[in-house]
């Protein structure tokens, strides 16, 4: 039996067993760190989401697999590949921007309530 035949007929199963596996190996993975050590890693996050090189960078890399989908994809198969590559950077984008949210969470001041304050 050839080996692209019994490839052929065995992606969908394959395919979702290492989806799942994939799956619930992304759900494990959390950040944890000590809450002294929270503040510097949000630090960090949000200079690297702040940098301009790393923007730059991200939406050169989103730019060229567009163009990839676009000009070079065959078949199907690498048409959804480079549309889960894109999601890739988005996700990256979108942790990062969520990282810089809770960093200025942490900066900002407490708000003070005067219950004397018209409301």
């Amino acid at each position: 039996m050839k080996l692209s035949k019994l490839f052929r007929k065995d992606i969908p199963k394959l395919s979702k067993e290492v989806d799942s596996e994939l799956l619930d190996r992304i759900n494990k993975i959390k950040v944890e760190t000590k809450p002294m050590k929270r503040k510097e890693f949000l630090e960090s996050a949000h200079n690297i989401f702040r940098e301009p090189a790393f923007q730059e960078v991200l939406n050169d890399l989103v730019e060229r697999q567009i163009e990839h989908s676009i000009r070079m994809t065959k078949n199907w198969e690498q048409v959804m590949f480079d549309r889960a590559t894109l999601n890739g950077f988005d996700l990256v984008k979108e942790e990062f921007g969520m990282l810089e949210g809770e960093f200025q969470n942490t900066i900002k001041p407490a708000e003070q309530f005067n219950k004397h304050d018209i409301l």
